[in-house]
């Protein structure tokens, strides 16, 4: 990973610990996946990754252990990102479960916003923005 890109570390065990959050990642890019998979795992979050938004559900659905954040693209095979979020707030379960949605799309923003998620422009290569994202998103899960 180019190091100008990677954010800063945590070094403490038991800081890193009290930061462990596992998130469920869906991304049809391989490149992309890679991307935010060590972008993820480098801030100290534990990352699932899926392809598409079908498996998506089927993981978030069927996981025993839960997840703090879903992130997904929107563009994605079998089930598009909005449609899964659409999914995963009609399950009383996850209705208060943080959703990023990643698209390129910004007409979806309203949409995305609507559904009590969080929407980030996919054109935006910024880690610290999308790290800060995660990090909001995140703290809504805990309150």
């Amino acid at each position: 990973m180019d190091e100008s890109i990677k954010p800063n570390l945590v070094n403490n065990t038991e800081e890193k610990e009290k930061l462990v959050k596992r998130i469920l990642l869906a991304e049809d890019d391989d490149d992309l996946r890679e991307t935010f998979l060590e972008i993820l795992e480098a801030g100290g979050y534990t990352v699932d990754a899926v392809k598409d938004g079908q498996f998506l559900l089927e993981k978030l659905f069927t996981e025993k252990e839960k997840y703090d954040l879903i992130i997904t693209d929107n563009d994605i095979p079998k089930v598009k990102g909005v449609e899964a979020l659409k999914k995963i707030r009609e399950n009383d379960s996850f209705k208060n479960l943080p959703v990023i949605v990643n698209s390129g799309n910004i007409d979806i923003e309203e949409e995305v916003k609507r559904l009590n998620a969080f929407f980030i422009n996919k054109t935006i290569k910024k880690v610290d923005i999308f790290l800060e994202l995660v990090k909001k998103a995140l703290s809504i899960s805990q309150e």
